[in-house]
């Protein structure tokens, strides 16, 4: 990936010392060697991660925690996964089952945060 380290830490900055505890948080977090990478939410509270796993990006899998502490991890590129969870398969069991709507949009991330 190119870029500096400011513009990773912009992006993806490192998670609070609570989710270090390997019991709740099986994985690491940025800036940790493969440590998770957030790159969304949704509006039930759930977290998406990718994990690099190799060094192709295209390669990183896929993980999920739910605002009540539940892991999902699966193999795929983004846009795999994304039409999974359209298809309704191979989806996190504690989404909710009517996710996405039949109207799902996107918002950009804040570029200040």
């Amino acid at each position: 990936m190119d870029g500096s380290a400011e513009e990773a830490e912009r992006l993806w900055p490192p998670e609070g010392p609570e989710e270090r505890d390997p019991g709740l948080f099986p994985w690491p977090f940025h800036p940790e060697e493969g440590g998770l990478l957030l790159w969304g939410s949704d509006e039930q509270g759930s977290s998406y991660y990718f994990r690099p796993v190799e060094p192709d990006p295209d390669a990183w899998r896929i993980v999920v925690r739910s605002e009540c502490g539940g892991w999902f991890e699966t193999a795929g590129t983004f846009s795999e996964f994304i039409v999974r969870c359209f298809d309704r398969i191979d989806r996190p069991p504690f989404i909710a089952r009517d996710w996405p709507g039949t109207a799902p949009s996107h918002h950009q991330a804040d570029p200040g945060r």
